[in-house]
């Protein structure tokens, strides 16, 4: 009978130990091989279906390289970061996956409702990026950006595909104002989330966006905002400016509270409770990255789906000094949005708190990550100023990833619904 001690039992395991070792680097050979080609096929193709973007659709082709479809006509893109050097090398690889041991499935069927001047656009842009690489569907008024300004959203004013399945979708993030009934009908099971702004920052970047002054014939006014908000219930009883209908808790109209409650307390606080209810998530944007780090994990998502370049800077020219005093003005008058958002951002920080203790490191990387982006493809200090309203990016460099990233939402809309025309048919538009 052999021992632990007997030199053949010694032999035997060395033996089996290098045939183990031997085994274990042949696999590992192979997988870095198949990581290489995935690496090498992802990144010919990650962002090369964008090279026919003028013509808004992806080809068979484009949709045939790096990913599969799905019985629902899903299409699943490679996570190019898993195999890109950067991100492997990271770091946080380690905390990263730590945070990630919890196994999720992808959230695709998202309501983004967007807030006018809260930076909704960049983040509508987000998220139909995601939706363009894996041939999601999208609710749309027939290439419009905007469903309604005034009316509350309706199923009646999406348009409709002939070839789409009860016409139903997997986003919608265009501007609408909220309507849960209808849009549980047109987008079902969703996740809602939505934005926030400081109220006195929102209604000062609203009223300068869309020269609201023009139409007050103030322009020539030295602070022109000031003259506003000192006479702020005479020109909004006269409604003789372009979108007046923001000029007032504009956050909770986009929200689907009707102006004529804009001074019963009552009723707005019950809207706020109904919003707390129904939304998954409300970001603030005074803390954009920290939001979009809490909806990476809400959605399942990785940290490369939520990279942006924003849409620009408001010019100059568009500006308005807003004091201490006058600051507390405005906050008087649109108080409903200023109650909206203080408790938002109150829950927005208990959420970061059940985040767990990897939060903090998960930022850090997303922030290099995405300060990576704006290195590769952002020129430092040139704008694009065609729109005088707004000092736009400018790329450095044409390459299909920065050319991606910088595509807004009204590119985006027109691209999505070339998209599905030619593979749902020519759209009836809504009415």
């Amino acid at each position: 009978m052999m021992t632990l001690r007997d030199p053949k039992v010694v032999f035997f395991s060395g033996r089996t130990s290098l045939l183990v070792v031997v085994a274990i680097s042949a696999v590992t050979i192979v997988t870095t091989c198949l990581h290489i080609q995935h690496y090498y096929s992802w990144n010919s193709y990650s962002y090369s279906s964008v090279i026919g973007y003028k013509e808004g659709h992806l080809s068979d082709t484009d949709l045939s390289i790096g990913r599969s479809h799905e019985a629902d006509g899903i299409t699943k893109a490679y996570p190019y970061h898993l195999f890109n050097a950067k991100y492997l090398n990271s770091s946080q690889d380690e905390t990263l996956n730590a945070s990630e041991n919890n196994i999720c499935d992808p959230i695709f069927r998202i309501v983004f409702l967007k807030t006018h001047k809260a930076a909704s656009t960049t983040t509508a842009a987000i998220f139909e990026r995601y939706g363009y690489y894996r041939n999601l569907t999208f609710a749309f008024r027939g290439g419009e950006k905007v469903f309604s300004a005034l009316v509350p959203f309706t199923r009646a004013l999406v348009a409709k595909y002939p070839g789409l399945t009860n016409n139903t979708f997997h986003m919608l993030t265009n501007h609408a104002r909220y309507n849960r009934k209808e849009m549980d009908f047109v987008i079902p099971n969703a996740t809602y989330i939505t934005i926030l702004r400081k109220p006195e920052d929102q209604l000062e970047s609203a009223f300068g966006y869309f020269e609201m002054y023009r139409g007050m014939k103030i322009a020539e006014k030295p602070n022109p905002f000031k003259t506003f908000i000192e006479n702020a219930a005479s020109f909004y009883k006269n409604k003789s400016y372009a979108h007046w209908e923001l000029s007032r808790n504009g956050m909770l109209y986009d929200l689907g509270l009707d102006h004529r409650n804009d001074e019963d307390e009552s009723i707005i606080r019950d809207k706020i409770l109904e919003i707390d209810r129904d939304f998954h998530l409300v970001m603030i944007q005074e803390y954009y990255d920290e939001s979009l780090i809490l909806m990476r994990k809400l959605l399942c998502w990785e940290f490369e789906d939520i990279l942006y370049l924003s849409r620009g800077v408001r010019s100059a020219s568009h500006r308005f000094k807003v004091d201490i005093e006058l600051k507390e003005q405005v906050r008087q008058w649109t108080r409903g949005d200023v109650l909206l958002y203080n408790h938002f951002n109150r829950t927005f920080w208990k959420k970061v708190q059940d985040y767990g203790p990897s939060f903090g490191s998960d930022l850090q990387y997303f922030r290099e990550l995405n300060q990576g982006v704006y290195e590769e493809c952002v020129m430092e200090n040139k704008f694009d100023k065609t729109d005088k309203r707004v000092d736009k990016l400018t790329l450095k460099t044409n390459s299909e990833k920065c050319k991606t990233l910088m595509l807004g939402d009204v590119t985006f809309t027109k691209i999505l619904t070339k998209s599905m025309a030619t593979r749902f048919g020519k759209p009836k538009l809504g009415q």
